[in-house]
């Protein structure tokens, strides 16, 4: 009887040690392979988003100014032409981002991709009383991203626009003194764990700032040094629809000014697929 009992505990460690050494094993490769295996996900599917506001520049040029000199009635030129630059505010932002989760397996790990359809409406006002020639400059979430459905639009008409660099295009339209001007940008995209919305770079003003979010799944997160939305949440379907509302923020407070050099963000969490169980982990993002 004894020697059953032992026989039968020495099979129970030995299938004891043999599952923790392939759990550990599988934890490992699992471990090891995550960053390779994110990247080709990220070559197939997309990678993570960072969208940033756009900008505007009023190009006004100069004409040289010319006048006789003395009885020689020589023209000699006063003051040579010249280009000035002046960055117009963006005094409007209105953007909805629609995000449809659809996650992709690669191995034993499942990374949240997505598909994101994304509207803006922005207006930027010339505070100059000059004209001349507006361009506008807008930058893609991702260089190698897909973008399907792509609008772009200034008062309303769709305009020729120049690539200037890899991610980043720009068009040109004539512009009156003191006048306001709107641009329409549409796309539909997809990317992975996580979509970023910035204001710029370094310091500038927020104006009538509005951000509409609405996801089809439960689970999201906000990383630190980032935006919460400060209107409540509201379920729509499935998921949830996240508003983040600005209406002013000036150089002039020590808070707005923190508020400036922070983004809104969405990010998802990941599902891990093992032999031993399925669960959400949310803990490294």
């Amino acid at each position: 009887m004894v020697k059953r009992i032992a026989a039968i505990a020495v099979v129970y460690l030995v299938a004891v040690v043999g599952w923790i050494t392939l759990a550990g094993t599988i934890s490992y490769r699992t471990e090891n392979q995550d960053a390779e295996l994110k990247q080709r996900v990220g070559h197939l599917w997309g990678t993570p988003l960072e969208q940033k506001a756009p900008s505007a520049v009023l190009i006004v040029e100069n004409k040289p100014v010319l006048a006789e000199s003395g009885r020689s009635k020589k023209v000699v030129i006063v003051r040579a032409a010249s280009t000035d630059k002046y960055d117009l505010p963006l005094v409007q932002s209105d953007i909805n981002v629609g995000f449809e989760l659809d996650q992709r397996q690669k191995g034993l790990l499942w990374y949240s991709t997505y598909r994101v359809r994304f509207a803006g409406e922005y207006k930027f006002d010339n505070t100059q009383d000059k004209n001349g020639a507006l361009t506008v400059n807008f930058a893609f979430p991702a260089a190698d991203g897909q973008y399907d459905e792509f609008k772009f639009e200034v008062d309303g008409t769709e305009v020729p626009f120049t690539r200037q660099s890899n991610n980043s295009i720009a068009a040109t339209v004539a512009c009156a003194p003191k006048s306001r001007h709107r641009l329409s940008v549409n796309y539909y995209s997809q990317g992975l764990d996580r979509f970023i919305y910035r204001f710029g770079d370094g310091i500038g003003e927020v104006r009538d700032f509005k951000l509409v979010a609405a996801t089809d799944f439960d689970g999201y997160d906000h990383p630190s040094n980032t935006l919460s939305p400060n209107v409540p949440k509201e379920r729509k379907g499935s998921g949830w629809q996240l508003t983040w509302t600005i209406r002013i923020s000036s150089p002039e407070t020590e808070s707005e000014s923190r508020c400036r050099k922070r983004s809104i963000p969405v990010r998802w969490p990941r599902e891990y697929l093992s032999l031993l169980r399925c669960h959400w982990d949310s803990s490294s993002f």
